[in-house]
């Protein structure tokens, strides 16, 4: 039998923001004493998002990342002298497609997969919002947003 969890998080009720419009922000989801707190991995994937937004143009889209490690999952990367990597891990959940010019919000043309990544169940951790080429989302361009996650464990 899985354990599995559903997490409604809302930007706006972060422990820390940063960036203006609270592009990274850092929420507590330390569930105390449930038979998954020990457990070294989850399996999370983004279920639901939603921002209110303006200035994206369509057919791009957002990058979420989250602060754990997650497994098997990379970037590509502009090759620069002194390193030869196209490739580079990264921890991205989802990507989002901004193809609305008043509001983004996930849906079934866009369906994120599970990913594993370190148990998000037993301290802090933070969500960044990411623009294609993988840096913080630009200020003028976001708002608060909303995000379920559902989420995991393994019987082992």
């Amino acid at each position: 039998m899985k354990n599995h969890y559903k997490l409604f998080l809302n930007s706006e009720n972060a422990i820390v923001k940063r960036g203006t419009k609270g592009q990274d922000c850092e929420f507590s989801l330390n569930i105390g004493n449930t038979e998954d707190y020990d457990k070294a991995f989850c399996f999370v994937r983004v279920s639901y998002f939603a921002i209110k937004k303006t200035g994206y143009t369509a057919n791009s889209s957002i990058l979420i990342k989250l602060s754990n490690p997650v497994m098997n999952t990379y970037f590509s990367n502009a090759i620069s002298s002194g390193s030869n990597q196209n490739l580079v891990n990264q921890n991205f959940i989802a990507v989002i497609s901004t193809g609305s010019t008043s509001f983004t919000y996930s849906d079934t043309n866009f369906d994120n997969n599970y990913v594993k990544v370190g148990n998000i169940l037993n301290g802090n951790i933070n969500i960044t919002l990411c623009d294609i080429d993988g840096d913080l989302l630009a200020d003028a361009k976001s708002d608060e947003y909303f995000l379920m996650l559902d989420l995991y464990f393994d019987d082992c």
